[in-house]
């Protein structure tokens, strides 16, 4: 009979320290509160006016089935948002269903988080400045819109500096415009950056070491990467099926770091002209 215990609380608990993969996010009140984010510091969690900084950032763990756990940033890091006896506050790491939450879609960046465990049925709720746990969901009082921390896009005319990047939405990827003049796909998990995927000196070009590079989203429909005299370095046009041709001039591109790793560039239509 212990065996079968101790059997079972170990498929338990690495269903529950499974992490699918994870988005570094804030949470926006919306109704009443609109305006206020969900912040954390001192070992206590309230609604902070505007994002300040990591304090108002969680990375949002998917751990399957529905279910997420809200992993601190910033000074509070290794703590969770917990719930248990009607109550909300930080734990350190994650126990057991006590830091678990199911996500809601409603629609658009809107969630609601409900409790599992002892508290299934209740849901993350904030009015008058106050956070609880609220019975079922009710309305506005429920409601949260998720924020990314990282564009997963650049829409035309937009640029990448030299250590910028973009984060796939549903964080396992990272895009890095790096300092030495490649553009760079890596595997990308809590926050770390992992192995090598793709980048774009694999077509040969050489770089030097700088800090001045940047990626540009061109209206013509090119991916671009210009060195600090403004000196052409590497294109998307030189790779895929219209190597070594310009595209026709279009408005209303945009390049997507997908959740596949990989980046995609789309007309105005929503077709894909060129994939990496």
């Amino acid at each position: 009979m212990n065996s079968l215990r101790l059997t079972f609380l170990s498929v338990v608990l690495a269903l529950v320290s499974t992490v699918a993969n994870a988005q570094e996010i804030s949470l926006r009140a919306l109704g009443g509160e609109k305006g206020k984010v969900l912040s954390h510091a001192h070992n206590k969690v309230w609604l902070q006016n505007g994002v300040q900084g990591d304090g108002e950032m969680f990375i949002l763990e998917d751990r399957g089935n529905g279910r997420v756990a809200l992993a601190c940033l910033g000074g509070e890091k290794g703590k969770y948002l917990s719930h248990a006896h009607n109550r909300l506050w930080l734990q350190n790491g994650v126990q057991g269903e006590g830091e678990l939450w199911i996500l809601h879609k409603k629609g658009g960046n809107k969630v609601a988080l409900e409790a599992l465990g002892g508290e299934k049925g209740k849901y993350l709720s904030h009015a008058h400045n106050k956070m609880w746990l609220q019975n079922g969901y009710q309305g506005e009082g429920e409601l949260w819109k998720k924020k990314n921390k990282f564009k997963h896009a650049l829409k035309a005319g937009e640029t990448l500096k030299a250590g910028e990047k973009l984060v796939s939405k549903n964080g396992a990827y990272i895009l890095i415009m790096q300092t030495d003049g490649n553009l760079c796909i890596y595997n990308y998990k809590n926050g770390v950056r992992g192995s090598f995927v793709w980048g774009s000196y694999q077509t040969q070009v050489k770089y030097s070491l700088g800090s001045n590079y940047r990626l540009v989203m061109q209206n013509d429909g090119n991916l671009c990467i210009y060195n600090a005299g403004n000196t052409f370095q590497w294109g998307s046009y030189q790779e895929g099926p219209k190597r070594g041709k310009a595209y026709a001039l279009t408005s209303g591109c945009k390049l997507k770091l997908t959740n596949k790793g990989k980046l995609k560039i789309v007309n105005a239509q929503g077709t894909a002209i060129w994939v990496n």
